[in-house]
């Protein structure tokens, strides 16, 4: 497995586990395990706004042993193609998510998708004018290619797992007190890194 596939704590050493929700109402939340980089994925399904407190309370059953949340902060922007009711919607969500999780006590870092998908943009080439699904079909085709095997690994949990990867090369480098990253915050070239490890490598590894 490459340098690339690998994790690593940013603060408390006896932290479990750190979470990378895609916070679009058909986005998704990973958790990352940082004793045997384990991924969990879980699926938003369009929840209601309302409906959102008792996902995150799923998949963070243990507030006390996560390390860290990033969660994807929606663009200010976002064309004139999408409903001006569907980015509300999107907005009040972002929103409850946030604030649910400082309340519990969590350190809450936002990140816009510009940020965490530059490395990606670099890597898998430049998105140009390329319209928004075709887009979103490369990163969800990286990331499967990526983490072939990871259990409930699909087009609407990619992203989310993206964001994991993108906190572990970028994000956990550039974040000093800031809750939010942004683009012109620059990654020192240290990285140190545990591994994630993908349901088909704890199966063969089982055998």
């Amino acid at each position: 497995m490459s340098e690339d596939k690998k994790i690593n704590p940013l603060f408390k050493p006896d932290g479990l586990t750190f979470v990378a929700i895609d916070s679009g109402t058909n986005g998704a939340i990973c958790t990352v395990s940082l004793s045997d980089g384990k991924v969990s994925l879980f699926k938003l399904d369009g929840l209601k706004p309302d409906d959102l407190c008792s996902v995150l309370d799923m998949a963070i059953s243990e507030p006390s042993s996560v390390d860290c949340v990033v969660i994807e902060e929606p663009p200010r922007f976002m064309g004139t193609m999408i409903p001006s009711a569907r980015i509300s919607v999107l907005f009040e969500s972002f929103g409850i998510m946030v604030g649910y999780l400082m309340a519990r006590g969590h350190k809450v870092i936002r990140v816009t998708p510009k940020v965490w998908q530059k490395r990606l943009n670099d890597m898998l080439g430049t998105r140009g004018k390329m319209k928004h699904s075709e887009w979103k079909k490369i990163l969800s085709d990286y990331a499967k290619k990526r983490y072939e095997g990871t259990s409930g690994l699909i087009n609407q949990t990619a992203d989310s797992l993206l964001i994991a990867e993108w906190w572990s090369h970028e994000g956990r480098f550039t974040y000093s007190q800031k809750t939010q990253i942004t683009d012109n915050e620059k990654k020192p070239s240290k990285k140190k890194t545990i591994k994630i490890k993908s349901s088909f490598e704890e199966k063969k590894n089982a055998t």
